[in-house]
């Protein structure tokens, strides 16, 4: 009896590369992949788009709400005609006032020897010498807006240099001084001069306006 022949069946069957990757593919690899650059530009500019969007958000929901609160004027009624009518108004304004030497004129016993300080304008005067011959005396002082005046006394050469030469000085000073009772009136014995400003006060004052209702 013949013996028959085994047929062989040759099976492939697939292993894995287990081979160790070459350098050039990791360098593939690597390159193909966003640079820490590109993430991190990446991650700003989609910040800037939400920022951006909560700002338009934001500005949307404010002018919602002032639109939802004015109160729009109403229009005026066709064939309306404005009538002017005059109203009065109280304004606060600022006005210079005088300067004025009567208190220590009509009170200078009530001040003797008291430590004062007047304003007025600076004086100096020449009193001549009876007989003519070009004699004379410098009388300084200091005189109010009324041309009341008080002498002045203990000058030093530092206080005479402000006086005008003949005549009374355009500017206010403050002159502060010790009162000097003698028989007649009395006198300032200086101790300083300064220049000053015109005193001022406030005041009420109306005025009519016109106004169209």
């Amino acid at each position: 009896m013949a013996k028959k022949k085994r047929k062989t069946i040759k099976i492939e069957i697939p292993v894995p590369d287990v081979r160790k990757p070459r350098v050039e593919d990791l360098e593939k690899i690597k390159a193909s992949l966003p640079k820490n650059e590109k993430i991190t530009r990446f991650v700003r500019e989609n910040n800037k788009l939400v920022g951006g969007a909560v700002v338009v958000i934001a500005a949307i929901i404010v002018v919602s709400f002032l639109l939802a609160n004015y109160q729009f004027p109403a229009e005026p009624e066709e064939g309306y005609v404005p009538q002017k009518v005059n109203r009065t108004k109280t304004l606060t304004v600022t006005v210079p006032v005088n300067v004025s030497l009567e208190e220590y004129l009509e009170n200078s016993v009530d001040y003797e020897d008291e430590i004062v300080t007047v304003t007025g304008f600076l004086k100096n005067d020449i009193k001549w010498a009876k007989g003519g011959g070009g004699l004379g005396t410098y009388i300084y002082s200091v005189v109010d807006d009324f041309g009341n005046g008080i002498n002045l006394t203990g000058l030093t050469a530092r206080h005479k240099s402000v006086f005008v030469q003949e005549g009374i000085t355009e500017e206010l000073f403050n002159v502060t001084g010790q009162i000097k009772l003698k028989y007649g009136g009395f006198d300032l014995e200086v101790s300083s001069i300064v220049l000053t400003q015109r005193p001022t006060t406030e005041m009420e004052k109306q005025i009519i306006v016109e106004e169209y209702v």
